[in-house]
C-alpha cells in the first residue's frame, strides 16, 4: 500500500510533471507562431513586387460593356448600371490554367445605362470581374487580363442570367 508520503510525493511529481510540459508546448507554440510569421512576411515582400499599382497616367486600362449572357452562353445583350472590379492576381498561372487566386479590389467602375465602363490601370495582369446592380442578381467571376502600357484592353464582361 501507498504511505501517505509515498501518495504526496508521487502526486507533486506529477505535478511537476504536467508543468513541464506546459512550458515545453508554449515554448514549441511560441516558437512555431514567430516562424510562420517571419514565414509570411517574407512572402508577401517577395510578391509584393509583383502586384502592379492600379494608379494610371490616363492612357491605358479596361474598357467595354458589361454583358448578360445566358445559361445556354448566348449573348443577352448590355447590362445597364453593373459595377466592373479590377483585382490583383497572386500566385501566377498554373499551366494555361487559371490563376492561383485574386487579390484585393484595387479599383471598381460603374457601368452607365447602356452597360459602358471603362476603367483606367497601369500596366500589368488584373482580375477584372463585377456584380450587378439588385435585384438582378446576375453573377460573374474574375477572368485575368493584361493592360499593355498605351493602351486600353477592350473586354466584356460577362454577367450570367440567373436559372429560370
Amino acid at each position: 500500500m501507498f504511505s501517505e508520503k509515498r501518495l504526496t510525493n508521487s502526486l507533486s511529481q506529477l505535478a511537476d510533471s504536467n508543468r513541464a510540459t506546459v512550458l515545453i508546448r508554449r515554448r514549441i507554440l511560441v516558437g512555431a507562431v514567430a516562424a510562420t510569421l517571419a514565414c509570411l512576411m517574407l512572402v508577401g515582400c517577395g510578391s509584393a513586387s509583383t502586384i502592379p499599382d492600379p494608379i494610371s497616367d490616363g492612357t491605358s486600362g479596361f474598357r467595354g460593356v458589361s454583358r448578360v449572357v445566358a445559361a445556354d452562353g448566348t449573348l443577352q445583350g448590355p447590362l445597364p448600371n453593373a459595377i466592373i472590379t479590377v483585382q490583383t492576381i497572386f500566385g501566377g498561372y498554373i499551366g494555361q490554367g487559371p490563376p492561383i487566386s485574386f487579390g484585393p479590389i484595387v479599383a471598381q467602375t460603374q457601368a452607365d445605362a447602356q452597360g459602358n465602363y471603362s476603367i483606367m490601370l497601369s500596366p500589368g495582369t488584373y482580375g477584372v470581374g463585377g456584380k450587378a446592380v439588385q435585384p438582378n442578381n446576375y453573377t460573374t467571376f474574375p477572368r485575368p487580363l493584361t493592360v499593355v502600357k498605351s493602351q486600353f484592353t477592350q473586354f466584356d464582361v460577362p454577367f450570367r442570367a440567373p436559372a429560370s
